[in-house]
């Protein structure tokens, strides 16, 4: 019985300590991701899943030309993304799938609001948005949007500029009522040196 602890214990601390070292993205020729929110297991077959949660999941795979990041979502809440991304060529970006797509450069100091977002201005990178389909007041939020299990990041590596990059990813709740998830798991926003490190071909 102690035994079955133990392994259950390297198991997780093995879990924990991978969360920052994740060198090992899978690569495939050619990845065709349809940019839905809809995870087609074609699609992400032979991408690296990390499981942040028994409901949510980051999925990783890469080809010649992008890096492909998949936030899955397995619960009745509706989410949007934060992932921030750095490295000594791009410095410190976020980019922001939600409703709409937007992007900001990053210097000391920053907040959810500063610098502000200028909506729309996604370069070498896409992902899906969320889509509003009815708007009364008398249904839930999940009730008024287009089905979606999450999204999907399409990131050139034009943008990326560097053989190495760090993440960050803030998953919120739509309503405010969910706690964030957050990944690497303990990471902190204005220390990218504790983000997940990421090595590219």
């Amino acid at each position: 019985m102690f035994d079955k602890y133990i392994i259950i214990l390297c198991v997780v601390l093995f879990t924990c300590r991978s969360d920052s070292s994740l060198t090992d993205i899978p690569f495939k020729s050619n990845i065709n991701v349809r940019i839905d929110g809809l995870f087609n297991a074609e699609e992400w077959d032979k991408s690296k899943n990390i499981y942040l949660t028994s409901n949510n999941s980051v999925q990783l795979i890469q080809d010649e030309d992008y890096l492909f990041i998949g936030i899955k979502n397995n619960e009745d809440v509706g989410r949007y993304i934060d992932l921030f991304m750095d490295n000594d060529s791009i410095g410190t970006i976020n980019l922001h799938a939600s409703m709409q797509l937007g992007e900001r450069q990053l210097s000391d100091n920053w907040n959810d609001s500063i610098p502000t977002w200028n909506w729309g201005n996604n370069s070498n990178w896409t992902a899906n948005t969320v889509v509003v389909v009815n708007e009364s007041e008398n249904i839930s939020f999940l009730e008024s949007i287009e089905p979606y299990q999450g999204f999907e990041f399409q990131i050139s590596k034009k943008k990326i500029k560097s053989k190495k990059v760090r993440i960050r990813l803030e998953i919120k709740d739509f309503m405010g009522q969910e706690t964030d998830l957050i990944f690497p798991l303990n990471s902190e926003h204005l220390k990218p040196e504790d983000w997940a490190l990421l090595e590219l071909k």
